[in-house]
């Protein structure tokens, strides 16, 4: 990759930038270097130091590679056609596009669906160990992922489906609690009591909203 480009991240969003060759308009068809700059939300271009346009993620339908270029389609009807200056250059960005729109669209999942609380539970696997998970509860479901990164899912649990929950459900795990569902029950703990009323009163409290 070109030497000016960098990544970074933004909740899990990557950003990147670096130097591509667009094609031009319908007046002007020849390869132009233009400086790209992928963000959480959109693909800015700039010819010199000033914006020459700008892709948002949410319009993008569809993405084809081709060699060393790759071409963006968005839903207005435009395709943005651009090279890179090698395979693995373009494998990148459009890892990285796809990564980012995928997170846009957590995003707005989440703004239709706000989150009711989040932090730290453990969690019992059907191997029967217990391991340190980081939960989100939203009004109709609870996620965890591994860490508070959250760069992937690793599981849902939909409150729709909790038949009831219970307390002390492990002898050896303290302040633990269950969420029981037909398909299983989800073993949870939190590190002290406390924390556990909190979780349990606001779970319950969805549940009752459900059952309304």
């Amino acid at each position: 990759m070109d030497s000016s480009s960098g990544r970074g991240s933004y909740r899990g969003a990557v950003c990147l930038e670096g130097e591509l060759k667009k094609m031009g308009g319908a007046f002007n068809k020849s390869a132009q270097k233009r400086f790209f700059c992928l963000s959480s939300d959109f693909i800015t271009y700039k010819k010199r130091n000033d914006i020459a346009g700008r892709i948002q993620l949410s319009d993008i339908t569809e993405i084809k590679e081709d060699g060393l270029s790759f071409s963006i389609l968005n839903n207005k009807g435009r395709t943005y056609l651009l090279e890179c200056a090698s395979e693995v250059e373009r494998r990148v960005w459009v890892d990285s596009i796809k990564k980012n729109i995928e997170k846009y669209k957590e995003r707005a999942d989440a703004d239709k669906n706000p989150k009711i609380m989040e932090g730290v539970l453990w969690k019992q696997g059907l191997n029967g160990i217990w391991r340190r998970r980081y939960f989100i509860l939203f009004h109709d479901t609870m996620i965890y992922y591994f860490d508070k990164a959250q760069e992937k899912i690793l599981g849902s649990i939909q409150l729709y489906k909790v038949t009831s929950l219970v307390v002390d459900v492990s002898k050896s795990q303290p302040n633990s609690f269950g969420l029981v569902t037909p398909e299983r029950t989800y073993n949870l703990s939190t590190t002290n009591k406390a924390d556990r009323e909190v979780w349990i009163s606001q779970i319950e409290y969805q549940l009752m909203l459900h059952k309304s």
